[in-house]
């Protein structure tokens, strides 16, 4: 009885957990009911583009004109546009739920994955509580926005489970799962699939026996299954001729300063918190100097390590390889996220054994709890000024006005027409009214004379009628009136639109 009652509770703070998640997740839209990263707004934007006019099309919806890259995350926008297709929920104002959704499915897979290949509750429990304040801003991403990235993290806790209990127990059926999954979160987000590939490398090595000891047969399905991947992504980044795709792998495998446009440099152990790192460190020990077949979270170092290794070519050499700086900050704390729940069961293990404590019940409750409350105290209270600054931006991309003017626009002058709009709002036009603009805000893609569009406002009507001409514009969105002679003032609501008419 006592044991099922255990169990409960424990299960019960779990759904705890797994409930605030949701709505801390969601916070950020309880007074904001739209998309709120230009990354979800673009990637909203192919997937619209996908259901319309089917998938693929190879060309940004926003300009017009031919992308620079073909899909390298199809998996996330067939997602995303069949799950529209089929709930027909709003694409615009019900996508703001997605993030905390899969945020939740995140959770419970880490919680899977930590329980069991720790056999721990409390190095699982404890996870998932570090996973709720990871910390997460427009810069690095995470949890609170829903992207490939996010979709991609609940396989990624997933793979490594299944991926650990194969070779430690020899299942070749579990392992080929696992190798499903690292291929399903290819075609989701392929950073993700790049670094996790390296740790599933490392950690093949040191259980080399799972190889030597397959049979023959297993060791012909596994080369054929690796050469049938090697073609498909061959053909994937196929431009024609080899010095075109060489410099296009370059272009997708080395990423200089100034890539993630907002390029801002974190001092990671600050950013993930002095009191986790300090209990990460304790996690290496173990695993360094005390080798425990029962907690199998060695994979864990191994993305932890290759992430750091990452962030550390960035700091020095100024670029990375294979994987972006800002993705390899969050790839190095989510990594981090059991080995500090191990680091903390550690100290309470090491603490119980002292003899007046061993023998008494309430004095290891007592303990548990004041160490307990020290951690998330130390979680509650951690601040890093640099991620402070960059949490949010400092204006979204669009409010209810602008969000009533682009409806206007689709209601009234159709799709498909070229418009001037600000700059910040660039990422919205498209889902929203089907239009086009004459330049993009880089995020997932970029375009147009974005220096004109940035400054178009502050420009003479002599300079805007020049970047109409050159762009072929018809239309002007405005959050300020223009008085120029060659504008037709066609509505107004705190937000102007005007049609650009023949006079001079």
């Amino acid at each position: 009885m006592i044991k099922i009652k255990k169990n409960a509770l424990e299960y019960l703070l779990l759904v705890f957990l797994l409930f605030f998640l949701f709505f801390k997740t969601y916070s950020l839209h309880f007074n904001y009911r739209f998309p709120y990263h230009h990354d979800e707004w673009q990637h909203l934007a192919l997937s619209i583009q996908a259901m319309e006019e089917g998938y693929n099309k190879q060309y940004n919806p926003y300009l017009g004109q031919k992308n620079i890259h073909a899909d390298l995350e199809p998996g996330f926008h067939l997602f995303l546009s069949s799950f529209f297709l089929i709930t027909r929920v709003d694409t615009i104002l019900d996508y703001k739920y997605l993030a905390s959704i899969f945020s939740v499915f995140t959770a419970m897979a880490l919680f899977l994955c930590t329980y069991r290949l720790s056999k721990k509750y409390n190095i699982s429990i404890i996870s998932v509580f570090i996973f709720i304040f990871l910390t997460t801003n427009v810069n690095i991403l995470g949890k609170n926005f829903f992207i490939p990235l996010t979709m991609a993290m609940p396989f990624l806790f997933l793979f490594i489970l299944y991926y650990v209990e194969s070779i430690t127990e020899k299942d070749y059926k579990k392992f080929i799962f696992s190798i499903s999954l690292l291929l399903l979160i290819s075609l989701i987000h392929l950073p993700s699939f790049t670094i996790l590939s390296i740790a599933a490398f490392f950690e093949l090595i040191f259980n080399i026996g799972f190889i030597t000891g397959l049979s023959r047969s297993n060791k012909i399905k596994g080369i054929f299954f690796l050469v049938i991947f090697f073609l498909f992504f061959s053909l994937l980044i196929w431009k024609g001729t080899f010095p075109e795709t060489r410099s296009y792998i370059k272009d997708l495998s080395v990423f200089e300063k100034g890539w993630g446009k907002l390029e801002i440099t974190y001092a990671v152990p600050l950013l993930y918190g002095i009191a986790n790192t300090i209990l990460v460190a304790l996690g290496f020990i173990y695993f360094i100097f005390y080798s425990d077949s029962k907690i199998r979270l060695r994979f864990f170092i191994f993305l932890s390590f290759f992430s750091l290794a990452i962030i550390a070519m960035f700091n020095i050499f100024g670029f990375t390889i294979l994987i972006p700086y800002s993705r390899a900050v969050h790839y190095a704390m989510l990594a981090m996220v059991p080995l500090t729940a191990l680091g903390l069961s550690l100290i309470i293990e090491y603490l119980i054994q002292f003899q007046d404590i061993k023998k008494n019940k309430v004095l290891q409750i007592l303990l548990k709890i004041t160490i307990y409350s020290i951690f998330i105290l130390c979680i509650l209270l951690h601040k890093y000024d640099i991620d402070q600054n960059y949490r949010y931006y400092t204006f979204p991309v669009i409010d209810e006005y602008d969000f009533k003017a682009l409806l206007w626009i689709k209601n009234n002058l159709g799709r498909d027409n070229l418009f001037v709009t600000p700059y910040f709002m660039t990422s919205a036009v498209y889902p929203i009214s089907k239009n086009r603009v004459i330049s993009l805000i880089p995020a997932q893609m970029e375009g147009g004379p974005m220096g004109e569009n940035l400054n178009f406002t502050y420009f003479s009507c002599k300079d805007k009628k020049r970047v109409v001409d050159e762009t072929g514009a018809q239309y002007i969105l405005s959050q300020d009136k223009i008085e120029c002679p060659y504008l037709k003032e066609l509505y107004f609501d705190r937000d102007f639109i005007y049609e650009i008419t023949s006079q001079k």
